[in-house]
């Protein structure tokens, strides 16, 4: 019986993967006439909403901080997540979620958090909100 159980769970485990896929596949559809790699858009194509659509290879295998998700995950993660600092298109570090650093030590930093930073519901970040994260993912 536990086998026939496990079975099933895994054609519906297939049957959400295959449709989640298909949903995703239409979403990467082009309007702009080409499929050609680099081909121009026609900005009056382009709907204004606010909102990014795009398309990815698979799904994520976890958004948890700190464990290996692959290349995809890394990619979600990039995207739903902002650091105390980030890398402009140079690749030098700039401020993110601080608005400067400094490190008294080697293996000491001390960041400054912008003022009036928020959560999307209106939680404030403090200091102590990364502090936890950063304990966090040494457990991890």
């Amino acid at each position: 019986m536990k086998l026939k159980t496990m079975f099933r769970k895994r054609i519906r485990l297939a049957v959400v993967t295959g449709l989640a896929s298909a949903l995703l596949m239409t979403a990467c559809g082009s309007d702009n006439g080409t499929n050609e790699p680099g081909a121009a858009v026609d900005p009056s194509a382009v709907v204004e909403d606010g909102a990014l659509t795009f398309g990815l290879s698979t799904e994520p295998a976890n958004l948890y901080i700190g464990q290996d998700a692959g290349v995809v995950g890394y990619t979600m993660y990039t995207l739903l997540h902002r650091g105390l600092m980030a890398f402009d298109e140079t690749g030098e570090v700039v401020e993110g979620l601080a608005e400067s650093y400094d490190q008294p030590e080697p293996a000491q930093y001390n960041f400054t958090l912008r003022e009036g930073l928020e959560f999307s519901d209106g939680t404030a970040l403090t200091s102590d909100v990364v502090k936890e994260n950063l304990e966090y993912q040494m457990e991890v």
